[in-house]
């Protein structure tokens, strides 16, 4: 009876983290608009309006993938799930913005 009540309540713990992540998630599309821009840390340079210019101009599919896994914290699957692709195909195009992110942004 312990183990069987263990069982549940991980299960229950697994329900609730993934929906969770799904109720972080804003909208299932990514906005035509992007957010007003704000300067970074005190101090610095940099701000995030250079980051936002970035990820414009990145493919559509791109900006999903990126938006879904790493900021809404979905699995590639739920990534690919709601862009209505696979997801290997979601970690490639993940990791394909991550790569023109990284070469495009330069730090001062």
């Amino acid at each position: 009876e312990a183990w069987l009540v263990r069982v549940a309540h991980r299960k229950a713990i697994d329900i609730t983290r993934q929906l969770s992540r799904r109720a972080r998630m804003v909208s299932p599309t990514p906005p035509e608009e992007l957010p007003e821009c704000e300067n970074g840390v005190e101090g610095a340079s940099i701000s995030n309006c250079d980051i936002w210019q970035l990820v414009a101009a990145l493919p559509l599919r791109q900006r999903q993938a990126i938006a879904y896994h790493y900021l809404g914290g979905l699995s590639y699957r739920e990534a690919a799930e709601l862009i209505g692709s696979n997801a290997d195909a979601v970690r490639r195009a993940a990791a394909d913005g991550m790569k023109k992110l990284r070469k495009n942004y330069r730090h001062d």
